[in-house]
């Protein structure tokens, strides 16, 4: 694995009873996995360690994660896209054309994606040195993007 790359953490979560990461989970998981960071972080380099995603990035995340033939590409990408916080209206927005030029297959896919999106209101920005009236408005924020994301995926049904 290459190291050149800034490493996008995965957020998968273990099934319950693997408390942890022995060698089969590293080469059957992990390794494709980080394979698959490294490809997206050489793939689009605009978009490493950042908040907020130029256009360009976030529509080519968009395309990739919903087309993507392996699982461990489309889950490099989508943690990419849902890292960068600031994004996440253009982000949606993408999502959103996506699916609209979509046949219903792909917008199974798409619906799949906008999982994190779905969470309701989860601040996820920092809230130290904010005033409450502020936290309260980023979360807000974020609840009007769930509610967005939710509309979408109701749409899809």
């Amino acid at each position: 694995m290459s190291t050149m790359y800034p490493r996008i953490t995965p957020r998968s979560q273990w099934p319950k009873g693997h408390s942890t990461v022995n060698a089969w989970h590293l080469s059957k998981h992990l390794g494709p996995l980080f394979q698959s960071t490294d490809m997206i972080a050489a793939r689009f380099p605009e978009a490493n360690a950042q908040a907020m995603l130029p256009a360009a990035a976030i529509s080519g995340l968009v395309e990739f994660a919903t087309t993507a033939d392996s699982v461990y590409d489309a889950t490099a990408a989508l943690d990419r896209l849902f890292d960068a916080y600031e994004s996440f209206p253009q982000t949606l927005e993408a999502f959103e054309q996506r699916f609209a030029a979509s046949d219903k297959k792909a917008r199974k896919r798409i619906v799949g994606s906008l999982g994190y999106l779905l969470r309701d209101g989860e601040n996820r920005r920092p809230p130290l040195g904010k005033h409450f009236t502020e936290i309260f408005a980023d979360a807000q924020f974020f609840k009007d993007l769930a509610t967005r994301a939710d509309l979408l995926k109701n749409g899809a049904a």
